[in-house]
């Protein structure tokens, strides 16, 4: 959701058997935003701006992101293997994960990868800031005399002036 109050997602009739549509709401009403792409092709997120963030899954674990811009779609260029995207900010800069669960940062078109949280075996990155500070749920390996907690990290990824 951007500051506008927009949401994207998506919506299913129920009982119609037809994909899921891609949506943005706002002001009451829904909009698709594309025609259906496949039941694993989704809008994650919006900016300030109205560009949204698309998550295509093409098969097991494998995806293809994409920015929708007012001149229409911008594949992003991410590493192999890159796993979900889920946070967009206003400069156009993308959080995700790559396939060994480490924190992607996609700015200006260049990738950057950071190690996932120190002790944890896998994340999810969750958020990303106009600041370039990114936040993600990261898991611990599993224990077996009672489990394991996720905890949250915060880190900076692009320089600060």
């Amino acid at each position: 959701m951007n500051n506008k109050g927009t949401i994207v997602g998506q919506i299913i009739e129920q009982g119609s058997g037809v994909l899921p549509r891609s949506v943005m709401y706002r002001d009451g009403k829904f909009t698709d935003v594309l025609p259906p792409v496949n039941r694993f092709g989704a809008p994650v997120d919006v900016n300030n701006s109205d560009e949204i963030l698309f998550l295509i899954g093409l098969g097991f674990q494998q995806y293809e992101h994409y920015l929708l811009k007012q001149n229409g779609f911008e594949k992003l260029n991410l590493p192999p293997g890159a796993k979900e995207t889920y946070s967009l900010n206003d400069h156009g800069e993308v959080l995700g994960r790559t396939a060994g669960d480490d924190w992607l940062f996609h700015s200006k078109g260049v990738n950057h990868v950071f190690p996932k949280p120190l002790g944890s075996e896998y994340m999810v990155t969750w958020g990303l800031n106009n600041k370039g500070e990114g936040c993600a749920a990261a898991v611990p390996p599993y224990s077996s005399s009672g489990g394991s907690l996720s905890y949250y990290a915060v880190k900076q990824l692009r320089k600060t002036k």
